[in-house]
């Protein structure tokens, strides 16, 4: 299937399409496969993001950031890879964009405020749920959460449980709890019509 949009689109984010290219998207699924669906809220299980420590001591692997650079969840679309322009002699020196990355061996998340790192966590195959952040941690913070069994040679490549690393090493664990999940409800969709 080959589709084409006559539109100039702004180039898309590190966390997915600009508004005007999603509008576009949803139009081409209605029109080529006759898609129809809509968003509900229900009651799920959900996971939330707690301290671990009754005395509020975090983890090694968790620390209040430094700044100096772009999240990943407010990065422009410029700033989106590692290799920035250079700017006008007359304008600052922009800020580089914050270390992000995802692995089965380590997530390494920099400059990264609770309310984004809850986001990630979500991702994560193991958990399959919204995850909610109950930390009551303001501000930003430099992440760092390692699976040292897959760091060894020859190690079997296994989703790690994540409750036990989040314990050990950011000070905060997960509580099973329910909550009110946007759900996407797919009504109707057929074969794509023709090129």
């Amino acid at each position: 299937m080959q589709a084409r949009f006559n539109q100039e689109f702004p180039l898309s984010t590190s966390v997915g399409l600009p508004p005007s290219g999603e509008t576009a998207l949803r139009v081409l699924l209605a029109d080529r496969f006759h898609l129809q669906a809509h968003f509900e809220t229900r009651r799920r299980p959900i996971y939330e993001l707690v301290l671990n420590r009754s005395d509020g001591r975090l983890g090694p692997n968790l620390k209040a950031s430094k700044g100096g650079c772009v999240p990943f969840f407010k990065r422009e679309p410029v700033n989106v890879g590692l290799v920035l322009d250079k700017p006008a002699a007359s304008e600052p020196e922009p800020l580089r964009p914050c270390m992000a990355s995802v692995g089965l061996a380590m997530i390494v998340m920099e400059n990264t405020a609770m309310t984004d790192w809850v986001k990630i966590l979500a991702l994560r195959p193991q958990l399959d749920r919204t995850v909610i952040d109950r930390t009551g941690l303001a501000g930003d913070f430099d992440i760092e959460l390692r699976n040292e069994a897959a760091m060894q040679p020859g190690a079997p490549i296994l989703l790690p449980p994540l409750k036990p690393m989040l314990e050990s090493q950011l000070g905060l664990t997960l509580r099973e709890a329910a909550g009110n999940v946007e759900i996407l409800v797919i009504d109707s969709i057929d074969h794509p019509t023709g090129n």
